[in-house]
């Protein structure tokens, strides 16, 4: 079964990462009428499918796909349909739930599914927003994560492929910030960046030092 297969493939990759998970909780498993939340997750529920609207919510579902593709989740069940709201109402629950800010990390084209968060009272004081970054290596192809890319044989080779691209920018993003969170700044060399500071992706901010950056980031990207 696809979820079950899923799941293995999220705790694979965690335990080679070696992050402890502490828990995994599916989402049908909160929308059960025996669950003891159940009423509270339903509130939550109402409460931000009353603020989205028909546009926010085919637009969610929709994104940027061929008309094809839209096609195809038009014919979908209306479940499936609801799925944003439904996720968002799960996440804000369990935020409420923990001992401190949650971070929610999402693919960049859920952007406007977790900008509806911050329209239910209090969430933004309980989950912060973290979109993966989209790697591209010039301004007319975008390069999308295979199973083993990137594969960079040298700490130079990736210096390389960083210039007039955003590969320094998305790594810093991914394999800097994203692991020391909840830390707003990294030392890079002798100098701590934000990711506010770094408004250009083709470029680095003042007095960054890519190769420094890139001698930080190595040892995650070549384990080995």
């Amino acid at each position: 079964m696809y979820v079950e297969a899923f799941q293995r493939c999220i705790e694979s990759y965690v335990a080679r990462r070696k992050v402890r998970l502490s828990t995994i909780v599916r989402m049908s498993e909160l929308y059960e009428p025996s669950y003891a939340h159940y009423r509270h997750i339903q509130t939550l529920f109402r409460r931000i499918t009353s603020k989205m609207t028909v546009d926010v919510l085919l637009a969610i579902n929709t994104k940027q796909y061929s008309q094809e593709d839209k096609t195809r989740i038009a014919s979908k069940p209306t479940l499936t349909y609801l799925r944003p709201p439904l996720t968002l109402a799960a996440v804000l629950h369990l935020a409420e739930s923990a001992q401190a800010k949650c971070a929610v990390i999402a693919g960049s084209d859920e952007n406007l599914q977790w900008n509806q968060a911050y329209n239910v009272p209090n969430a933004l004081t309980r989950i912060g927003v973290l979109m993966i970054p989209v790697v591209k290596m010039d301004f007319q192809h975008q390069m999308y994560q295979q199973k083993q890319w990137p594969i960079w044989h040298s700490e130079a080779e990736v210096v390389r492929q960083s210039v007039g691209s955003n590969v320094a920018w998305w790594l810093y993003t991914l394999l800097a910030f994203l692991p020391a969170f909840p830390d707003s700044a990294i030392t890079i060399g002798d100098k701590k960046i934000s990711p506010g500071e770094w408004a250009d992706q083709l470029g680095t901010p003042t007095g960054v030092d890519v190769s420094k950056l890139i001698s930080y980031i190595w040892p995650l990207l070549n384990p080995a």
